[in-house]
């Protein structure tokens, strides 16, 4: 699916069609997107949900998606998934 959007913000009708680009649309089953109000009374972009972000990044950029959920599976096969941490100092905690 495409449309057309301005370039450099709203249109008030007055622009000529050099001025619009093709943009890709697409549609979401699930979409969550978090704002926060600013102390100007601006909003502005918290995060998008998981799921969404998820579905994003597969659409935009589905070799690198697909890289990171190698290195994820690869880290978790590697070993317990978890960052390594520093090693206990005492006895007891190395045994642990």
């Amino acid at each position: 699916m495409q449309g057309i959007t301005s370039r450099g913000g709203l249109s008030t009708g007055d622009c000529t069609p050099k001025e619009y680009e093709l943009a890709e649309l697409r549609q979401l089953q699930n979409f969550i997107v978090d704002f926060r109000l600013t102390d100007d009374g601006d909003l502005e972009l918290q995060g998008f949900g998981e799921r969404s972000l998820d579905d994003i990044w597969d659409w935009a950029f589905p070799v690198l998606s697909q890289t990171m959920l190698s290195a994820a599976d690869e880290e978790t096969l590697s070993g317990t998934g978890k960052k390594k941490g520093k090693l206990a100092d005492t006895e007891l905690g190395k045994s642990v």
